[in-house]
């Protein structure tokens, strides 16, 4: 069982605004206010930072993807990250002309493609993760590991609720 965090982080006066103003009353609408508030800062950060320059968060994204599960095709690529596959086919188009990614035919089945990283592609998605780290720990840097480690275990479990819903909906369409 997750416990909560050994001490609550110091209110920022972005949170404190984003509470207020929002007039948070239950648990849930703290969680809804703080995503909000989260986006809006992550979406700040990422315009002002220069660590996409080499590699969009699309890519960044995909390249994960492949990086942990290795040759995919299209349609399973597509799959994994919850997008549709002309739009992963676009992304994966631009990777493959900057020499990120190679295709190869599927040896189980001739007429599917599988997409793989090359090693330019591991070698900038890694640079890119290592940066990304190194801004996280920078955030993070005050923070006990305990608290860390839980902020860590709370995104994995509300990723796979994200991911479940998303895989609960397909169903129904």
């Amino acid at each position: 069982m997750i416990q909560p965090m050994a001490r609550p982080p110091t209110p920022t006066s972005a949170t404190t605004a984003t509470t207020a103003a929002t007039a948070v009353t239950t648990p849930v609408a703290r969680v809804e206010s703080e995503l909000a508030a989260l986006t809006r800062a992550l979406e700040g950060m990422s315009r002002r930072s220069r660590i996409y320059e080499r590699l969009d968060r699309s890519g960044y994204l995909l390249a994960r993807t492949l990086r942990g599960r290795g040759p995919m095709t299209i349609s399973a690529l597509a799959s994994e990250l919850g997008l549709d596959a002309t739009t992963v086919t676009r992304q994966v188009a631009a990777m493959d002309a900057d020499g990120l990614l190679a295709r190869s035919r599927d040896p189980h089945d001739g007429r599917a493609c599988l997409v793989e990283l090359t090693a330019g592609g591991v070698r900038r998605m890694d640079e890119v993760r290592a940066d990304r780290e190194a801004r996280i720990a920078k955030l993070l840097h005050d923070w006990p590991d305990a608290d860390r480690e839980t902020l860590g275990e709370m995104l994995a479990r509300f990723n796979a609720a994200i991911r479940a819903d998303r895989s609960a909906d397909q169903l129904t369409q």
